[in-house]
Parts: structure tokens; C-alpha cells; sequence
């Protein structure tokens, strides 16, 4: 008999630590990220170029997943990714206006800014110098 008494001592002693023991808690799901244009979603340059900066905030950022940047046209290019995304823009050498889209991408988040650039100032040449007449 002493021994069931010290068996059902020991089951209760197992069930109690067990019981005391924490549980783990189950995983809060983390919170999704969120890319965030802060700059202007247009932005306009001269037809000599130069540089251009996108602002933007990202929260809640996964690691192994970079911002990625793309822009289809050529003459918007050189593009730095940090604290914000700088750009050259070439300068226009035609007589046209022209507009591209820059795609910042964070995972399936994104959000495009239109780059719009004037088209270049062709100066008319000067009318000749009429000729002296012959006095």
C-alpha cells in the first residue's frame, strides 16, 4: 500500500509541476510592413537634369527583403538606395517633353513616382546682319 501512496504522490507531484510549469506563448502574428511615399508622387526637371530624391518610410521591415528600385527609361538612372532613393535624371537633348515612372518596391509593397522633364530650349539663331549698301 505504501507504494501506490507514494506512486499516486509522485503522479500528483508530475501533474503539478507540468501544470506550474509556463506555457509558451502563442506567436503574436508580427506586424505587416508599410512603405510609405512621403515626397511628391511627381517630379519635374529642367532639360539640363540633375539629381532627384524620393522620401519614404518603411516600418516594420523583414529581414532578407530589400527595397528595389526600377525606372524602364534610360535617361532615369543611377539610383541609390538608404535613408531616401536618389536618382539622376540626363539631360533632354530633343525638342520633346518625355515622362517615365520610378517603382519603389518593398516586397509585393510599392509605389511609383511619375518623372517628368521639360523638353530643350532650342535658341533661334540670329538673323543675319543685312548687308551695307554700297555708298
Amino acid at each position: 500500500m505504501k507504494k501506490f501512496w507514494n506512486l499516486l504522490l509522485m503522479t500528483f507531484a508530475v501533474v503539478g509541476v507540468v501544470a506550474c510549469t509556463e506555457q509558451n506563448p502563442v506567436d503574436e502574428p508580427q506586424a505587416e510592413s508599410k512603405l510609405t511615399l512621403v515626397s511628391e508622387a511627381s517630379l519635374e526637371f529642367a532639360a539640363e537634369g540633375g539629381e532627384g530624391v524620393i522620401t519614404y518610410t518603411l516600418e516594420n521591415e523583414v529581414e532578407g527583403t530589400d527595397l528595389v528600385v526600377s525606372c524602364e527609361a534610360e535617361w532615369v538612372n543611377e539610383f541609390v538606395v538608404g535613408e531616401n532613393v536618389t536618382f539622376n535624371v540626363a539631360a533632354n537633348d530633343v525638342e520633346e517633353a518625355r515622362e517615365a515612372t520610378v517603382i519603389v518596391a518593398y516586397g509585393k509593397l510599392s509605389f511609383e513616382v511619375a518623372i517628368k522633364q521639360a523638353a530643350k530650349v532650342v535658341e533661334p539663331e540670329p538673323e543675319p546682319e543685312p548687308e551695307p549698301e554700297p555708298s
